[in-house]
């Protein structure tokens, strides 16, 4: 198995391979007294030892001449240099034993695929599952991967949800771990080239077993038939995420809808894949703004639908406040109030989504000239959408498109008719459609509404409705919220904020006042003095040219 750090998605893959060439040296060891020789030497002399004991032949003299005679690793100079080039060229590594962390101490330095000599390797070093670490701490060359294991480890991102501001800056959980199967490679070991995937497939022994019943987390499976009731067995994507925007506490469950596929190049890191998840909203129950999902302390759940019972950890948040979740300590089910589709395909690298004229135009007053970066399609399902084309791929038409809601057309696309006059029953869109009459009646929806659900898209929510261009603020210290260019302008803080963000600010307000240096996500007033922080709401740069970014490194 071959594990990839994923902050959603770089690749990692070390391969050592081992070219002999005929080259010794004979030189006294560092504390040793007398010359010393390779296990080749003819001459009856003393086995190896030192630091370059696990070594033979052409790389152990090359050691002895770096790490004993010459001390490089403790006094460099031009001809340490060659010698390493040359260990590179006989070993595959560019590092000698005395490089700092030794081979044998147990612990997988740079350099090393494993550590100690003898133990099995595995996907922290060699290039599959087989094989024992060798005296070098290398793995011997095997068979391309079967398994890629994507993990976000990083705590470090944010997450910017919606136009408002209010969802911005939120944290993200650690320890998100999915396990996908390799069908096949372009190449052969140590030089795969190109594999598909498709998953996820059970995590290995020792990761988070993700494999868990829907409508109960506790329970793992392996099949439908484990759940009963609590069906169907999904695959989550990492423990539950607190959020907290606008004083609403939210709890969110991802779990992967449909099959994870794409392509990942094990030469360069480079991948591809295409992944789809449904985001269950819970919110209300016994959480609060502090503690927006249940938490797992010391072995046992506090809140949620199993309060008081025994749990494991699954991740953390890098806010205290949110603290440590389990999928053993699922929130009430009751507290459900909305499943939410995402579209998490990436590539490695930062993708973008710049406006154009197939945007969708924004709904809410005095934006509707303007146009906004996503809607929903005229269907039931209310399908995420940036352009018409994301509509008629699943059988909609319009992007931002009104639908039946309720009666016995719910999900029927449907336009307004004229109340009366003239053209009563003839769709419009504009009063002046309908001469003597209006443009009102739900006429093509019996017993339900024509209408778009949800609130009315906008591209920013400042008083001014203007976002201003993105500047560089000064984060932390005396001179918080402050413009800044380098380090220098924020004592005892960091340049940063919404500029770093790719974010805009209202510059004309609304000016907020949070809580601080912990719960961030709350208003404050009266004590803002004490423990608040003034800011200038956050949005996205002008409706002409937002900016949508998503990273493969989460």
């Amino acid at each position: 198995m071959l594990r990839l750090p994923m902050p959603f998605v770089r690749l990692a893959v070390a391969a050592a391979i081992v070219l002999i060439a005929p080259v010794a040296h004979a030189v006294p060891l560092r504390g040793g007294g007398g010359p010393s020789h390779g296990p080749s030497d003819p001459h009856g002399a003393r086995p190896p030892r030192g630091v370059c004991a696990g070594l033979q032949g052409a790389p152990y003299g090359l050691c002895v001449a770096y790490c004993e005679a010459q001390n490089c690793d403790q006094r460099p100079h031009p001809s340490c240099r060659r010698l390493r080039k040359n260990f590179q060229t006989q070993t595959g590594s560019d590092r000698f034993p005395c490089d700092g962390g030794r081979c044998g101490d147990a612990v997988i330095d740079p350099g090393e695929q494993c550590d100690p000599p003898g133990a099995p390797c595995n996907a922290d070093g060699g290039i599959d599952d087989s094989g024992i670490c060798t005296a070098q701490c290398t793995c011997p060359i095997g068979a391309c991967p079967t398994r890629l294991t994507f993990t976000g480890t990083s705590t470090t991102g944010v997450l910017d949800v919606g136009w408002t501001g209010l969802g911005h800056d939120a944290t993200v959980i650690s320890n998100r771990t999915v396990t996908l199967s390799v069908q096949s490679c372009t190449g052969t070991a140590p030089h795969c080239g190109v594999c598909t995937f498709a998953g996820p497939v059970p995590n290995a022994a020792g990761e988070p077993q993700s494999q868990r019943c829907k409508n109960d987390s506790s329970i793992a499976c392996t099949a439908d038939t484990d759940c009963g009731a609590n069906g169907p067995c999904k695959f989550f994507v990492g423990s539950y995420l607190p959020f907290a925007v606008g004083g609403v506490p939210t709890c969110v469950a991802n779990t992967v809808d449909g099959t994870i596929t794409g392509t990942a190049d094990i030469d360069t890191g480079s991948s591809a894949s295409s992944v789809h998840l449904a985001a269950r909203v819970f919110t209300g129950g016994t959480e609060t703004l502090s503690n927006p999902c249940p938490q797992c302390n010391g072995g046992t759940c506090s809140g949620g639908a199993r309060s008081g019972e025994s749990c494991t950890p699954s991740g953390s948040s890098p806010n205290e406040a949110f603290g440590t979740t389990s999928l053993d300590c699922p929130p009430a089910a009751a507290a459900l109030i909305a499943v939410l589709p995402i579209d998490l395909s990436s590539t490695t690298g930062t993708e973008t989504r710049t406006l154009s004229a197939a945007s969708p135009n924004c709904r809410a007053p005095g934006f509707t000239t303007l146009k906004c970066q996503c809607d929903t399609c005229n269907n039931g399902a209310a399908t995420p959408c940036s352009t018409n084309a994301d509509c008629t791929a699943v059988g909609a038409t319009v992007c931002g498109g009104r639908r039946c809601v309720g009666g016995s057309n719910s999900g029927a696309a449907c336009s307004l008719t004229c109340a009366g006059g003239t053209n009563v029953g003839a769709p419009c869109t504009v009063a002046s459609q309908c001469p003597g009459s209006s443009c009102t009646s739900n006429s093509q929806c019996p017993s339900g509404f024509c209408r778009i659900p949800g609130q009315a898209t906008a591209p920013n929510q400042c008083s001014d409705s203007t976002c201003s261009t993105p500047v560089e603020q000064c984060v932390g210290g005396p001179n918080d919220n402050g413009v800044c260019t380098t380090a220098a302008d924020c004592p005892d803080g960091t340049c940063g904020g919404p500029g770093a963000d790719h974010e805009g600010i209202c510059a004309g307000g609304p000016f907020e006042l949070f809580c601080g240096p912990v719960e961030t996500f709350r208003g404050c007033n009266g004590d803002g003095i004490v423990r608040g922080q003034a800011t200038r709401a956050r949005c996205l740069v002008s409706a002409t040219a937002s900016t949508t970014v998503k990273s493969a490194t989460p």
